[in-house]
């Protein structure tokens, strides 16, 4: 079917296929998912094998948050795949040797990851690849909850002092502790559900190592015959440096609001185009953090802003003002004020990268067979239809 497999190649550019892109070697920089700086984390090497199997909930928390605010269960009991706090009354989905796994998990999983995914992708492609993203929340709810309880079957434990390391981690991602403490209750997270899913991620990222420690490593040898036969795939991509001014726009403007707003913005280009100074302007009437700066974005590649954002700075000539470009986030007028073009990245620059990709991989197919294993010798009960594993 052409379809699915269209779709299919959708979900892996959007980051939902677990597997890394070979791309990503060359460049190890997060992708952002808006124009608004993001927060940025320590890369674990763990941290991207399995990634959505094993901490969801933190990983939308600690780099871009998620909106629902779930109801507060405190503690989950040992095995429990939800985030902690996602559980809410309802329908049963899919019971996982003995655990029952509610329409209210699946749909928070659903949620997280059409949010990771939003700003890669048209929101009406996104929404019509809502059933399938569906089925891989639920495989991966199924498939940590079965990592979850071979965890404690393997006797896998977390000391307090591990707890409070990964804590601090996270935390320092945030400019203070009240703005630690907002993205917990927008994430609809208790700080004891929030604990419990930094130890459940530290026993399954403890087992995995124990599963892979036995694996040979990668050596420069395979390193070198892997980037000799993915030349095109290391390549320092174009990239521009661009200042914005956005006017924002709120999903529950009206029409008419959303008219004297693109008016507002019209009104302000027509002040550039007579030659005031941009990084002033920006200053005083953009409503992005970029203003700080003057609207600077620095520079960034594609893929790394919101689609219309992206193709209208791309096509720009450097020094040349766009015309008002109408993102999710709102309007804006854009200027390219400089230009990188793209060049081979050398085999040396990227060699540790390369090896830690082999290394991630083995890894990877390692932890799939077991999740395999996991799948067979489970009882596995789907009391949605339509939730059935991939």
């Amino acid at each position: 079917d052409p379809h699915r497999r269209r779709r299919r190649r959708d979900l892996h550019r959007s980051g939902l296929d677990d597997k890394k892109g070979i791309a990503s070697l060359a460049g190890c920089k997060h992708r952002l998912s808006g124009l608004e700086p993001g927060l940025s984390r320590k890369e674990n090497p763990m941290n991207r094998i399995c990634i959505a199997l094993i901490v969801p909930a933190l990983l939308a928390f600690a780099i871009q948050g998620c909106g629902g605010k779930g109801k507060s269960e405190g503690d989950n009991s040992a095995g429990s795949a939800g985030t902690g706090d996602a559980a809410a009354d309802g329908k049963t989905v899919v019971t996982v040797n003995g655990l029952k796994i509610s329409e209210g998990e699946v749909s928070q999983e659903t949620r997280l990851m059409m949010q990771q995914m939003s700003g890669r992708m048209d929101p009406a492609q996104l929404q019509s690849m809502s059933a399938e993203i569906r089925q891989h929340a639920v495989t991966n709810i199924v498939n940590r909850t079965l990592l979850r309880q071979a965890a404690d079957r393997e006797g896998m434990t977390v000391t307090k002092a591990q707890e409070q390391s990964r804590i601090d981690e996270i935390k320092a991602n945030f400019p203070d502790t009240a703005a630690f403490n907002t993205q917990l209750e927008n994430s609809g997270l208790t700080m004891e559900g929030f604990k419990n899913e930094i130890v459940y991620s530290i026993k399954i990222e403890s087992l995995i190592e124990k599963m892979t420690s036995g694996l040979p490593k990668p050596t420069e040898a395979d390193a070198r015959e892997f980037y000799d036969s993915n030349t095109e795939q290391f390549v320092s991509p174009e990239r521009i440096k661009a200042s914005h001014i956005l006017i924002k726009v709120a999903p529950e403007d009206t029409d008419m609001i959303k008219a004297e707003k693109r008016k507002r913005l019209e009104e302000i280009r027509a002040r550039l185009v007579r030659g005031e100074d941009f990084a002033k302007v920006a200053a005083e009437n953009s409503e992005c953090p970029s203003s700080a700066s003057g609207g600077d974005l620095g520079f960034f590649g594609r893929g790394q802003m919101i689609k219309p954002f992206e193709d209208a700075a791309f096509s720009l000539k450097t020094g040349v003002l766009s015309e008002i470009v109408e993102t999710t986030f709102g309007f804006h007028v854009i200027k390219v004020t400089d230009r990188e073009k793209a060049t081979p990245t050398a085999f040396a620059d990227v060699k540790s990268n390369i090896v830690e990709y082999l290394e991630n991989m083995r890894k990877q197919q390692e932890v799939e067979k077991y999740i395999g294993a996991l799948r067979d010798l489970a009882k596995i009960e789907y009391a949605d239809s339509t939730a059935g594993s991939l």
